[in-house]
């Protein structure tokens, strides 16, 4: 028996149910498809067009804003309220330096760090005027060439010796606690902060500084000054005269004779090789952490622990980070954005 929602039409096999959209047509064996709505979903030419306008309609107005704020930053002083409102949010570039750009936000934290070091030193008279803004200046600027030396040379921020130099500044205060109170109370800072601010870049800089130093490729000028000056003493020129003249060409300004002194009192790191060299001789140079130097045995006297020896001394420093960085300072395009006013 067949259901009353069913039916069977007469020589097809298909079974239709009240809820199907089936027909069947004499003669003939298909279904009727839907026909697709009138409400397409495709998007028209029109409405892609209209949607860019809108969009270079808005690039527009981003430009022109940012265009007019930028206006206002670099007519107006830095420290007009508005320019530091809009610079803590958008980082307008204040110093360029070849390729590294200073932000007006740096410069904030630099001038602030430096306000309040100054306000906590009673030793320390703050500069004032132009002589302040230019130490806010160069200060961020050296302390960018470094961040570029650092990448230049490889070398990257050992958090291991920020933690023990942020350590040892701590052995200098009864407790961690107490240091910390201080510098929320002097500065406004959390430790972590100040690590950021401070011992970074005092870090980094003695990576950077430890560097140069033991480079034999930068600091192979130093080098050949020297030897070129042993040279020309064992050549037969006097030793004095030839000292003189170096230590004036590398703006040495220590004696070239050092007169008589105790062995006692020679540092470690030359002492044996001063020691053991015969009188009138000349030792070999020596690589000392801050230079090059080698000595004249002019006399001795004494013996043992009270032998004294009259030495001169021809001494090079080498190239520092600071000269190093004046250098670069010199090479390089630098551009200061910032008015201040």
């Amino acid at each position: 028996m067949m259901n009353e929602n069913e039916e069977t039409h007469a020589g097809e096999e298909h079974l239709c149910a009240g809820t199907d959209a089936c027909a069947m047509h004499h003669g003939e064996d298909h279904m009727i498809k839907q026909e697709p709505s009138s409400a397409s979903s495709e998007i028209l030419p029109e409405q892609i067009s209209q949607k860019k306008k809108v969009l270079v309609s808005l690039v527009l107005l981003v430009i022109i804003g940012f265009a007019g704020l930028s206006v206002y930053v670099y007519k107006h002083s830095a420290l007009d309220k508005n320019v530091q409102m809009i610079t803590q949010k958008i980082p307008f570039p204040a110093i360029v330096v070849g390729r590294s750009l200073i932000t007006y936000k740096q410069y904030y934290e630099e001038r602030d760090a430096l306000t309040k070091y100054f306000a906590s030193r009673q030793d320390a008279e703050k500069p004032e005027g132009d002589q302040f803004n230019k130490l806010v200046e160069s200060t961020l600027m050296n302390k960018a060439v470094v961040k570029i030396l650092a990448s230049n040379y490889g070398q990257v921020l050992d958090q291991s010796k920020v933690e023990a130099f942020y350590q040892n500044i701590i052995k200098t205060s009864s407790s961690e606690e107490l240091f910390k109170k201080q510098l929320q109370d002097m500065f406004g800072w959390s430790s972590e902060e100040f690590k950021r601010r401070i011992v970074e870049d005092v870090v980094l800089a003695e990576q950077v500084s430890d560097y140069i130093q033991g480079s034999e490729g930068i600091q192979q000028p130093k080098r050949d000054l020297i030897e070129s000056a042993k040279k020309r003493i064992a050549s037969g020129e006097d030793f004095m005269k030839v000292a003189d003249e170096v230590h004036i060409q590398a703006e040495v300004t220590i004696k070239s004779d050092l007169g008589l002194m105790k062995v006692s009192d020679f540092p470690a790191v030359w002492s044996d090789q001063v020691k053991n060299v015969e009188k009138g001789n000349v030792t070999e140079i020596i690589d000392l952490a801050q230079g090059y130097a080698f000595f004249k045995v002019v006399d001795k006297k004494g013996k043992e622990a009270d032998e004294q020896i009259h030495l001169y001394v021809v001494t090079i420093p080498k190239l520092s980070l600071q000269q190093v960085v004046t250098d670069y300072l010199k090479q390089v395009k630098v551009r200061t954005l910032i008015k201040i006013s």
